[in-house]
């Protein structure tokens, strides 16, 4: 078995997202619980997050952990990667020629 060449890259992307605004509305309980979790991470971490910081590596969190939304980008990724691929037409095959769509079809509302 041929040996795997050595990685070139670091395991952690640590590179930031560019960040996107969004307003969204929250029950006064889940508020509440964000500035408990900063106070929470302020108190063990020594430093305090904002309240966005927050909530985004709280939700990537949530995703990464339902299994069953994983699975489902994994296929929505597969989709759009199958659907960008073109299609590979050698020699004799179809494709690159005009069309047939202009043309008559017997059994098709067309007479002959």
């Amino acid at each position: 078995m041929p040996k795997q060449p050595k990685p070139t890259k670091p395991k952690v992307d640590l590179r930031e997202d560019a960040l996107k605004e969004i307003t969204v509305s929250i029950r006064t309980s889940v508020y509440e619980s964000i500035l408990q979790y900063a106070a929470f991470h302020k108190e063990t971490m020594g430093s305090k997050p904002s309240e966005s910081k927050v909530v985004d590596r709280g939700m990537e969190e949530f995703f990464a952990s339902d299994d069953a939304f994983e699975t489902y980008r994994k296929k929505s990724t597969k989709k759009e990667e199958e659907v960008r691929q073109p299609l590979d037409v050698g020699e004799g095959g179809k494709g690159g020629g005009p069309s047939n769509t202009g043309r008559l079809q017997p059994g098709r509302g067309t007479s002959l």
